[in-house]
């Protein structure tokens, strides 16, 4: 998050993979140039995304809780009035179960801004469709599917300047033997959430870094200068080794 000229950084702590143990939150040092830690709580929140700024000025990270050092799987927000200051947690969902009493697996959050409504989208491993919650924070919200192909995998989402939202994530096609094999962009009509265009960022092996065709996976993006900046994992070898890749679009 970047708030009054500074950098900050909030990271997970874990005592394995996916059980929370604290939120940290540092600060970039330009001078020394390092991040210095500010403070560690013991919220087993996870994190997903960038900070947003809601319409009221609060700031919100989507995400999902659980209790300490367990594995999180219920959907919620945190909201504060400032990066350095106290988190408060929202439930999205009750508990960590679905409205048919189903467990959710992986509820990972990303959100679109829509005036005072909240699009948050969120992976469902067990159908292998994206579920959308609608509402506002510290309100109601409202459950419903998505029909953009999205499989069981991590989804994020966002507005560009010029009023177009866009959903990154994995799509499958059954020529691929392995499932997050292609990664794909979606961009809405301007001002809407009406998605019409779509692209594929990564589809198996890339010939142009020479490896790649396991899965591309775990993306976010940023914009800048006319153009959007997608980081993610690519499977170098095996599912054990991974590299980071950018890709740069040219929103025009």
């Amino acid at each position: 998050g970047i708030e009054d000229g500074k950098l900050y950084m909030l990271l997970n702590q874990m005592v394995a993979p996916d059980y929370m143990h604290s939120l940290d939150l540092y600060i970039f040092d330009e001078e020394a140039e390092k991040f210095t830690q500010l403070w560690s709580r013991p919220i087993p929140f996870k994190l997903n995304t960038n900070i947003y700024t809601l319409p009221d000025g609060r700031l919100m990270l989507p995400g999902r809780i659980g209790e300490l050092d367990k594995f999180p799987n219920t959907p919620a927000l945190m909201t504060a009035e400032k990066i350095d200051s106290e988190w408060k947690l929202e439930y999205i969902a009750p508990d960590g179960n679905l409205p048919d009493g189903t467990k959710y697996v992986y509820p990972e959050l990303s959100a679109i801004l829509d005036g005072d409504d909240i699009w948050m989208f969120c992976r469902d491993d067990k159908r292998q469709v994206p579920l959308v919650y609608k509402g506002k924070a510290g309100g109601e919200w409202t459950l419903y599917a998505h029909d953009i192909p999205f499989i069981d995998s991590k989804i994020y989402s966002g507005t560009l300047s010029d009023g177009r939202n866009y959903l990154i994530g994995n799509i499958w096609h059954e020529k691929n033997e392995y499932r997050r094999a292609m990664l794909a962009i979606f961009f809405s009509e301007k001002g809407t959430m009406n998605f019409t265009e779509g692209y594929l960022l990564q589809d198996g092996y890339s010939e142009e870094l020479g490896y790649g065709g396991i899965q591309w996976s775990y993306p976010c993006a940023w914009e800048e200068d006319g153009k959007l900046y997608v980081i993610y994992t690519g499977c170098v070898e095996d599912n054990d080794h991974r590299a980071a890749v950018l890709s740069i679009l040219p929103l025009k």
